[in-house]
């Protein structure tokens, strides 16, 4: 394979990886907010107390798959591959 196609490759992987950075970082606060938000809810609605730290552990499981992140672990993985790793 030619220095010029793997570059190019790389170059590729590093876009999309800056796309995937950029919308986690502007989209995931307010998805955290509202995943919280309806955590909170849900428990009030079941009668369930929950501590600060319950309903934080709550969200972060959820923001661990959600799609932002699921496109940046991926783009990571892109990257390695476009430099001859395997993800």
């Amino acid at each position: 394979m030619s220095m010029l196609k793997i570059m190019t490759g790389v170059v590729a992987a590093l876009n999309k990886q800056d796309k995937a950075l950029k919308a986690a970082m502007t989209q995931e606060p307010a998805m955290y907010e509202a995943i919280k938000a309806r955590e909170r809810q849900m428990a009030e609605a079941d009668g369930i107390e929950l501590t600060e730290d319950e309903l934080e552990s709550n969200v972060q499981r959820q923001m661990e798959n959600n799609p932002y992140r699921l496109a940046v672990n991926e783009s990571i993985e892109e990257v390695a591959r476009s430099f001859g790793g395997h993800g």
